[in-house]
């Protein structure tokens, strides 16, 4: 592969901007280090003490120092490097390659060794390919920065527009008690909306929550059998809208599992709700649950249009959403299944879908049991 001058020129460029710092007390030494990394901007320090001060005077793209020097070593000065900016690359050159020595800049943190004497292509090979980690690993901290401020700005909005949304549903309630019954039939469908409005936005706040949550997850022991009939419950509106019925066949003893609560019960009922949208009217979706295999088990079978198969790679990935009459109006964000997969598999389960296109389609979640 060949480079052309203008990209040559703008990587020789870079390079020059690059800010390395070398530490060692023989002066021959850093001045042959000096010359062969003549495509980057070079500073010199002959003790740990002086690039400490160096340090405070200017940012360093990336350091070299040597083991053994009068006063502080180069581990002592590797660990008050890392201490205080550990994104700074360290690359440690020692004659000694005892186990100790590697280890205790290991500890400390080292990104990179030399032997000495210096093998100079050997030098600028592990500081172009030190650097080219730090940039790749500043790109990955600046993505993860943005999307931390997209979270913050989507749960932002979704707090802004809850209220509104909230009073514009009291309004019609109040507006349809009190009109003829044309109006009437003509606000439910604006209350309809509006109801369907805030389901959104609350589907919005818990994927901002969700996304912005770092911390383990608190698990706490839970009837998943009961869990869902709760679910199912809450959704029996939405079902008698479309004159689907949910049969539940949850009885039986099956013991309670230690799982995140909410985000189990999110799973659940993204699971259904996929089963009550793409339901044709009248139909039945069945909610069975069984021991198998020291594993639990709960299967949700809908009797709708089944996953055309070339969509069935795609139905857990993100923003992904089956779309059968191509009307490009389907509800909803397109994450419910990619986050209901993952929050099944982040308790050690799994969740399959199987369909048969024209047959419907069965969920199938299996969690595992606690070990005696």
């Amino acid at each position: 592969m060949t480079i052309s001058l203008e990209n040559r020129a703008a990587l020789q460029q870079t390079m020059q901007l690059r800010q390395l710092l070398i530490v060692d007390d023989e002066q021959v030494i850093r001045e042959l280090c000096t010359e062969a990394l003549s495509d980057y901007k070079v500073t010199q320090a002959s003790s740990a003490e002086e690039a400490l001060k160096q340090m405070e005077q200017r940012p360093f793209d990336l350091v070299i120092t040597d083991v053994l020097m009068q006063g502080m070593d180069g581990i002592a000065l590797l660990q008050k490097i890392k201490r205080h900016s550990p994104d700074i690359p360290v690359i440690v050159m020692t004659g000694f390659t005892d186990r100790e020595t590697v280890l205790r800049a290991l500890q400390a943190g080292a990104d990179d060794f030399i032997d000495k004497p210096v093998n100079l292509l050997e030098l600028c090979t592990t500081v172009n390919r030190a650097l080219e980690r730090k940039q790749l690993a500043d790109q990955v901290h600046q993505l993860h920065h943005l999307d931390r401020l997209h979270n913050q700005f989507l749960g932002l909005i979704s707090h802004k527009l809850k209220t509104p949304v909230t009073a514009i549903s009291l309004i019609l309630q109040n507006l349809r008690q009190d009109t003829d019954p044309e109006s009437q039939q003509t606000l439910q469908m604006a209350l309809n909306e509006v109801t369907h409005l805030g389901n959104l936005i609350e589907d919005l706040l818990f994927f901002s929550d969700t996304l912005l949550d770092t911390t383990p997850q608190a698990s706490q022991p839970v009837e998943l059998p009961r869990l869902m009939i709760q679910v199912a419950g809450s959704l029996e509106k939405s079902a008698e809208e479309k004159q689907i019925i949910l049969e539940t066949d949850l009885d039986g003893e099956t013991p309670p599992l230690a799982v995140d609560r909410e985000r189990v019960r999110f799973a659940f009922r993204a699971i259904l709700e996929n089963a009550i949208k793409f339901s044709p009217a009248g139909q039945t979706i069945q909610v069975r649950c069984a021991l198998s295999n020291n594993h639990l088990e709960l299967r949700v079978r809908d009797r709708g249009p089944g996953i055309p198969g070339e969509e069935k790679a795609r139905v857990f990935d993100r923003f992904y959403q089956i779309d059968p009459s191509k009307s490009g109006q389907v509800r909803g964000f397109g994450l419910g299944l990619y986050y209901a997969r993952e929050f099944v598999q982040r308790h050690g389960g799994e969740l399959q879908l199987h369909s048969c296109e024209g047959e419907g389609t069965t969920a199938l979640l299996r969690f595992p049991l606690p070990t005696p």
